[in-house]
């Protein structure tokens, strides 16, 4: 049976769907980067009509892309998870035990076929007072200015002639499957349901997806 994440990567044919469960080292040992997802649920509205649902963190990245916090695992790194936690250590300066990643927030993993890379993703739902502590701490972190150039909270919300918000979102430039990996921590967290994202996706490039 096809689940819904392994549909949505259709849509995205240069990555390969693997699986919804976390493998603890590729026994191949394929080269593996692991990138994460931070939102919080709202019932804030933008101009009191469009429901934000979630603000979801994403960075600006040096190379001009958007993307997650995370990067390339290491021999070093023990686990998967214990990768993306010292990433964003790193990126992000943050440090606290109630912002880290942890197994249960494991989303998917993909293989991008031109760099054979497995492609590591998780989401996890904070609060809002962590999400601010997230998003300054960014700020002040060693590699603000270098690797990590700005913070962004997603538009996850549809205005009403159809395009600006979400979906223009959707037309700037990712770095590898973030596009991807963000529409995915969006239905698989619940803040979009298929037909929203589908629909944003059509709105945004309507010649580049599937039905």
């Amino acid at each position: 049976m096809i689940t819904p994440l392994q549909k949505l990567s259709t849509s995205f044919p240069q990555f390969v769907y693997l699986g919804e469960q976390l493998q603890r080292v590729d026994p191949n040992g394929l080269k593996c980067a692991v990138h994460g997802m931070y939102f919080t649920n709202t019932d804030a509205k933008f101009l009191n009509e469009f429901s934000n649902r979630a603000y979801v963190m994403m960075h600006l990245r040096f190379d001009g892309h958007f993307g997650f916090p995370g990067g390339v695992v290491d021999p070093e790194d023990e686990t998967i998870v214990s990768a993306l936690n010292r990433e964003v250590a790193e990126e992000m300066g943050a440090t606290r035990a109630d912002v880290a990643f942890r197994d249960e927030d494991f989303v998917v993993v993909h293989q991008c076929t031109r760099s054979k890379y497995l492609l590591y993703f998780f989401a996890k739902r904070v609060t809002m007072d962590q999400f601010e502590y997230l998003e300054q701490t960014t700020l002040r972190a060693e590699e603000y200015g270098r690797e990590t150039m700005g913070v962004v909270r997603v538009p996850i919300y549809t205005m009403e002639e159809g395009f600006r918000g979400l979906p223009a979102f959707l037309t700037n430039s990712f770095a590898g499957n973030a596009k991807l990996q963000l529409l995915s921590g969006l239905l698989v967290s619940s803040i979009l349901s298929w037909e929203e994202i589908h629909g944003a996706l059509r709105a945004s490039c309507p010649s580049s997806i599937s039905a």
